[in-house]
């Protein structure tokens, strides 16, 4: 009796988590809410309102999302080193902020600023200026918010798994409210009240931080606050010095959107110069950790080409989806935004299988590698990407394609994260080198940045040409390269699946 008195006390111990937990998994939430609300509208905006031709659309949604994933290396180095995790999610929900407003009131607020600057600054700067500031808030929020969380645990305490597994829901909670929302403003407003959903949901985040972080006790304080307060300038105080550069920091990013082959190559070369780098460091450790550096880097190297297509969603897909596909059920037609929201919807549902399935092969003695999860999610991509290239094959009366194909096509771009994305991270932590472990993990972060790069360069052979409107046609042209990115992800999965064998050898 007392050794089950011990373990039903042990075990309530575990449900309880850090009072904390729930202010951040909350903050998340909306953060996610916000982050997908523009990347379901962004590329269709570009294209209806903007005017843009699918080309530019993509280079500048592909530029944008690359550097969203960069920015989180020094917001996470300046929340370290100076302002500490509370003050930079703070940052990050103000920038946020003003990015979504600046979204918001583009046309009106934009045009103004043009004609009182007499045209020094124009209204595309306007627009650029606003998505600038969600890269920067990013770089702040994103890898501050996870890093705080962290610290409500002590090491090896047995809260942290189920802590971070309601802290990944709650981000897949976001990603499937964030576009119903905007596709309701959408549809009743217009494009302006759509990016307003995300504004509205930032200022939540922004009171549930301001009353939240007292139950943070001293947890994600400045490392050293009298550092903070030391005066630099007459006029600036440390702190205040690091939010004026934040500010001057805007100006290259505008920079690098307005000039998106800049974007494209330099994440291209700089991702060639971090994989020979890790190439050629492995000669510096003994055999074993050498081996496992090089997996390493052969698993990130698939995993990019994984993230590049599934990021197709945002891109392609959701234009496909918006040109060609018959959205109408039960006499509703579903709105062209909401489909992205779907692989939150998806992920929730099918993660409670996913894990009885790993965990049923583990207790079997059938646990499979990580090598072959990944190249599984890759197959799954490829007969994503070929479901939709058959969609045209059985085209409805008017020439659209049945809403079948897409909702399948989406089951499987989640079963094929559910296969890669959960283990990333930990793979990282587990295969790195000790004294590599945090710069491989800002490596993994690259290599999202780096897939939403090529990402674009993908989409943009599935160009349509302007004022074509024949259904017919359009799917043709989708067809044509849905195949060839199926065709290709079902062989790279089979190179990887060939590979596995070796791969497992060099783990021994």
């Amino acid at each position: 009796m007392v050794l089950q008195a011990d373990s039903i006390t042990r075990h309530a111990h575990q449900l309880k988590q850090p009072k904390g937990i729930f202010v951040l998994s909350f903050a998340e939430i909306w953060e996610r809410f916000g982050f997908y609300v523009v990347q379901a509208l962004l590329v269709r905006y570009l294209v209806h309102v903007r005017g843009f031709d699918d080309n530019h659309a993509y280079s500048l949604t592909s530029a944008f999302s690359a550097l969203i994933y960069t920015t989180p290396i020094i917001g996470g180095i300046l929340a370290d080193r100076l302002l500490g995790y509370r003050r930079a999610i703070v940052l990050g929900t103000v920038l946020y902020i003003a990015g979504y407003l600046g979204l918001l009131l583009d046309g009106t607020a934009s045009s103004w600023i043009a004609s009182h600057t007499k045209g020094y600054v124009s209204e595309y700067t306007c627009f650029l200026a606003a998505l600038a500031l969600l890269v920067a808030g990013n770089g702040f929020f994103k890898s501050c918010v996870s890093s705080l969380l962290g610290t409500l645990y002590e090491e090896n305490d047995p809260r942290r798994d189920s802590g971070f597994t309601l802290f990944y829901i709650g981000i897949n909670i976001g990603s499937f409210l964030g576009p119903i929302a905007a596709s309701y403003a959408l549809r009743h407003f217009g494009y302006g009240y759509g990016f307003g959903t995300a504004f509205v949901g930032m200022l939540i985040c922004l009171l549930n931080c301001w009353l939240g972080f007292k139950q943070l006790n001293q947890h994600g304080l400045a490392p050293r606050p009298e550092l903070l307060k030391r005066r630099i300038l007459p006029l600036f105080s440390l702190e205040w010095l690091v939010y004026l550069a934040v500010i001057i920091g805007l100006v290259p990013i505008i920079l690098l959107l307005n000039h998106t082959h800049l974007v494209e190559a330099g994440l291209l070369v700089f991702g060639a110069i971090v994989a020979i780098l890790m190439f050629v460091g492995g000669f510096f450790y003994e055999k074993k950790m050498r081996s496992r550096l090089w997996v390493l880097l052969i698993l990130m190297a698939f995993s990019t080409v994984f993230w590049a297509l599934y990021m197709q969603v945002y891109l392609t897909i959701i234009l496909f989806i918006d040109r060609v596909v018959d959205r109408h059920i039960f006499g509703y037609e579903l709105p062209v935004s909401i489909f992205p929201g779907f692989i939150g919807l998806f992920i929730i549902v099918l993660s409670p299988l996913f894990i009885l399935l790993w965990s049923h092969l583990s207790a079997a003695g059938k646990d499979l590698s990580r090598a072959t999860k990944f190249a599984l999610a890759i197959l799954l991509m490829g007969l994503a990407f070929l479901s939709l290239k058959f969609s045209t094959f059985f085209p409805e009366a008017n020439g659209a394609v049945s809403l079948f194909w897409v909702v399948l096509c989406l089951i499987l771009f989640t079963c094929g994260e559910l296969c890669l994305s959960p283990i990333g991270l930990s793979m990282v932590t587990d295969l790195a080198p000790p004294k590599l472990s945090g710069a491989l993990i800002g490596v993994w972060f690259l290599i999202l940045a780096i897939a939403y790069d090529l990402a674009g360069i993908l989409a943009k052979t599935a160009v349509i040409p302007a004022g074509l409107t024949n259904k017919a046609a359009i799917a043709e042209i989708y067809s044509t390269q849905f195949g060839l990115f199926a065709y290709g992800a079902l062989a790279i999965a089979v190179v990887l699946f060939i590979l596995t064998p070796w791969l497992k050898r060099m783990l021994k």
